[in-house]
């Protein structure tokens, strides 16, 4: 079988006051369903935070992100802490209204910080979470640094799926994206 080839597109910003980077929610294909990744750059290039799977539509799943994050159902990381190449929670999911007011600054930071890259992967439900499951499982078995800057708690429970056989994923990014395998066997 030959392999399937995903271009990711990004780093998309999640706040439309980004300039640097476009804006997810006008890109035309963040309306269809695929896979993301959450990455901050640091020391030149992005390392994964998140992954994800949309089923829907990638820009309506991130929309519900983003209404999670200002509704306090998230964590988030210190600003400065985060400027130095390292996470440390201020806040925890459900943390209580006086946590999150006084971490405010530090949300707000994070959400600008937080670059989006998505394939879109329409017809394929199965092969949506066997992509993601298996990026976040390449990551979790590098351990180390890898591990340190991925939040297991963001990516939640990816779809479990069956593998009667093995389909191999070449993926082509945009920038450096530290741990991301070139290919995967999914």
């Amino acid at each position: 079988m030959n392999p399937v080839k995903l271009n990711l597109r990004g780093p998309m910003a999640l706040l439309d006051s980004d300039a640097d980077r476009d804006f997810l929610f006008s890109h035309p294909e963040a309306w269809q369903p695929g896979i993301y990744l959450w990455t901050f750059f640091y020391n030149q290039c992005d390392r994964i935070n998140k992954v994800g799977v949309a089923d829907d539509s990638v820009a309506l799943t991130h929309a519900g992100h983003v209404a999670a994050v200002l509704g306090g159902e998230y964590a988030f990381h210190s600003a400065a802490e985060l400027e130095a190449g390292r996470l440390r929670r201020v806040y925890e999911a459900h943390g209580g209204p006086e946590r999150f007011a006084a971490n405010a600054a530090d949300l707000l930071a994070e959400l600008h910080r937080i670059r989006v890259f998505f394939a879109p992967i329409e017809t394929d439900a199965a092969l949506r979470a066997r992509v993601a499951a298996a990026i976040a499982g390449h990551i979790d078995n590098l351990g180390g640094k890898a591990l340190a800057w991925f939040d297991a708690t963001r990516t939640g429970d990816l779809p479990a799926f069956d593998v009667d056989e093995p389909v191999s994923v070449q993926f082509y990014r945009p920038v450096l994206i530290v741990n991301m395998p070139d290919e995967l066997s999914v």
